[in-house]
């Protein structure tokens, strides 16, 4: 679709312009956060996981920011600005 949504322990302002990366790999599968644009050259990094040439790359903009049910991470909404993800998942309340 158009977007994305995420949870992560960082402070994200609205309006923000971040890298994404969808892991698409069994391996990839593991939980990472996104890079604030700008790469790791300027420090910006939020986790070190590396890029598989399976992932799906793109860039989107922080439109939606909440706390989330846990209360220690922030449920963090994006409209992707690059390529869209052409994967539709349902919801598990769909299910």
């Amino acid at each position: 679709r158009n977007g994305a949504a995420f949870v992560t322990r960082f402070d994200v302002a609205i309006g923000s312009d971040l890298e994404i990366r969808i892991p698409l790999s069994q391996y990839g599968a593991r939980r990472a956060q996104p890079e604030r644009a700008g790469g790791p050259a300027n420090g910006n990094r939020f986790a070190g996981a590396r890029m598989n040439e399976t992932d799906f790359a793109t860039h989107g903009r922080v439109v939606h920011v909440c706390d989330s049910e846990s209360g220690r991470e922030k449920l963090v909404g994006v409209q992707f600005t690059g390529p869209r993800f052409q994967r539709v998942f349902r919801s598990e309340s769909a299910a």
